[in-house]
């Protein structure tokens, strides 16, 4: 995310995670983008399964309401709040920050421009993405993105940080922006704001590919993984052969 070498107090997480690859019998990824950077990042002993990660809840049906909706650990620099931040500035539909801005080490970060919602219970977050139009995630990085697959459940125009567990999972289903370019997050914005068709089109397809991402689809990918962890070496070679 910052494109910079490991800090070295870090390393001892880094060394972890090694430990743990190296014991584990299969090693899970919620998506392929993900499963990339961590074959970058680390010298694996084995292959990646990609098994995405799953929502059961139809969430559509409501009536949408002109507004963003983000949600995140805003003090988490991933999350980008301050291009979030930046962009509520000139929206001219008010958007709404979910989530806590102080991190548990007691770090702030500023939100001068956008609705602070802070920490919501589930429902209550729930809630606030049935009615939103748009549902926005400005993220740096995501291993998959919880808060996109929700809003698209809901029907929301999905308006995305152009990264790519997000291109992967939502392409042609979102508008896609630089996350590192506060107006081309406006331009997207004002372009949904101006133009319901495309909001409700948009909205169409998020929803139609959320309902890819599935707890049935998700529990037989896993079901594959644990067949093939359980089968003898020797007749999984037979069975290639």
């Amino acid at each position: 995310m910052r494109e910079e070498p490991l800090p070295t107090e870090w390393h001892w997480k880094q060394a972890l995670n090694e430990r743990g690859f190296t014991a584990a019998d299969a090693i899970v990824s919620p998506s392929e983008s993900h499963a990339s950077l961590l074959r970058t990042c680390y010298q694996l002993p084995r292959e990646i399964s990609v098994v995405y990660n799953a929502m059961e809840s139809e969430l559509h049906g409501s009536v949408k309401e002109p507004f963003v909706l983000a949600a995140g650990r805003w003090w988490d620099e991933s999350k980008n709040a301050r291009i979030l931040d930046q962009a509520a500035r000139e929206s001219s539909w008010e958007v709404e920050l979910a989530g806590s801005t102080r991190s548990p080490s007691g770090g702030e970060v500023e939100i001068s421009h956008a609705t602070q919602l802070g920490e919501l219970s589930h429902d209550a977050l729930i809630d606030r993405i049935r009615h939103a139009a748009i549902v926005v995630s400005p993220s740096l990085y995501e291993p998959f993105g919880l808060l996109a697959l929700e809003g698209a459940r809901a029907g929301a125009a999905l308006a995305l940080a152009d990264i790519p567990t997000y291109r992967e999972l939502w392409d042609d289903c979102a508008l896609f922006f630089d996350p590192r370019d506060g107006e081309a997050l406006v331009s997207v914005l004002a372009r949904y704001a101006r133009d319901h068709v495309l909001r409700e089109e948009m909205g169409r397809q998020a929803l139609r590919r959320s309902r890819t991402f599935t707890p049935v689809n998700q529990a037989a990918a896993m079901a594959h993984l644990y067949e093939f962890l359980i089968t003898p070496a020797e007749l999984r070679r037979a069975r290639s052969a």
